[in-house]
C-alpha cells in the first residue's frame, strides 16, 4: 500500500486530525516535494504514517533520502538551551509603599510622638526644672522666659529660622 492508496481511503482532513501533522506538510509530502521540509520532519512525518496506517512507506523514504543527499544537506541537531530567568527584584510599587510607610512613620514621630511620649521618658521636663528653679515671686518672670526656651516648637522654629 502507498500513499496515494491511502489518500484515496482517507482525506487529508481525517489523516492531518489523525497525526497531527498539518495538511501543508502532508500534502507536500504526498507530492514528494521536499524542499519546504527539513530533513528531520520529512522522514519523521513518514514514520508517523506508516505507524497510523500501518504500511510500508520504504519507497517514499527512499525518495526523501535521495533528495536530501542531492542537496548535500548536512544533518545539524540543534539543542535549545532552557531560559535561565533572573529573579525579578521587587516591584516598583513595593518599593514606594514602604518609603511612603517610612516618611508618614517620620512625620509622625517628629509632630506626635514627640510631644505626647518624649517629654514623660525625659529624666526631667520643662516644668520639673522650672519648679526646682523658681522658688522666689522673681523667678517667676524667669519662669515663663525658661518655659519659652525649652519648649520643643520653639526650638525647632528657631533653627527654621537660621
Amino acid at each position: 500500500m502507498t500513499l496515494e492508496d491511502i489518500l484515496q481511503e482517507h482525506t487529508l482532513k481525517n489523516m492531518s486530525q489523525t497525526t497531527k501533522i498539518s495538511e501543508e506538510n502532508l500534502e507536500q509530502i504526498a507530492n514528494e516535494e521536499f524542499s519546504n521540509l527539513v530533513k528531520a520532519k520529512a522522514l519523521g512525518f513518514i514514520s508517523i504514517l506508516e505507524r497510523e496506517y500501518q504500511v510500508d512507506l520504504k519507497v517514499l523514504k527512499e525518495r526523501a533520502l535521495l533528495y536530501y543527499e542531492e542537496r548535500g544537506e548536512e544533518e545539524s541537531v540543534n539543542i535549545a538551551l532552557p531560559r535561565v530567568e533572573e529573579p525579578k527584584g521587587r516591584s516598583k510599587l513595593f518599593l514606594f509603599f514602604v518609603l511612603g510607610l517610612l516618611a508618614y512613620a517620620s512625620w509622625y514621630f517628629f509632630t506626635q510622638f514627640d510631644k505626647k511620649t518624649l517629654d514623660n521618658m525625659l529624666p526631667f521636663t520643662e516644668e520639673k526644672t522650672i519648679e526646682e528653679l523658681s522658688d522666689d515671686k522673681n523667678i517667676t518672670k524667669e519662669k515663663t522666659n525658661l518655659e519659652k526656651l525649652l519648649n520643643v516648637t520653639n526650638i525647632f522654629k528657631q533653627n527654621e529660622n537660621k
